[in-house]
């Protein structure tokens, strides 16, 4: 009578327990992320571009307006150019920023003098 208790119901009811306590505390945690714990909403900034990346814009859109009108009457496209152009401004700049930054891009420049200089002094003597 023990041996089927002890090897078979007590270490099923103790799985069972313990995955209870885990979904409830889950569950916990979840509640407690949607309600008290909710993050704040952030701001939404509008992307400011250049004149050349504002210009482009508006030419792309103008041209989208017309085939919209003509070509893609069925489809469509809605959407901005001048904000993409803005957004993918941003994003070179940023990207252009971290690699000037970079110990691997003044490293790269650094061989690339080296090599020249080499070339110079190769080519000249």
């Amino acid at each position: 009578m023990y041996r089927p208790l002890l090897g078979g119901m007590l270490p099923f009811l103790g799985a069972l327990l313990c995955r209870a306590i885990s979904q409830i505390t889950d569950g916990l945690v979840v509640f407690l992320h949607l309600t008290l714990l909710k993050p704040a909403k952030t701001r939404q900034y509008t992307p400011v571009g250049s004149r050349f990346t504002d210009m482009l814009g508006m030419i792309a859109d103008d041209i989208v307006w017309a085939l919209n009108k003509t070509i893609l009457r069925k489809n469509p496209v809605e959407t901005s150019f001048v904000e993409i152009f803005a957004l993918v401004r941003m994003e070179v700049r940023r990207t252009n920023r971290l690699v000037g930054r970079s110990v691997s891009f003044g490293l790269l420049m650094a061989s690339i003098g080296l090599l020249i200089m080499l070339w110079y002094l190769l080519v000249k003597m």
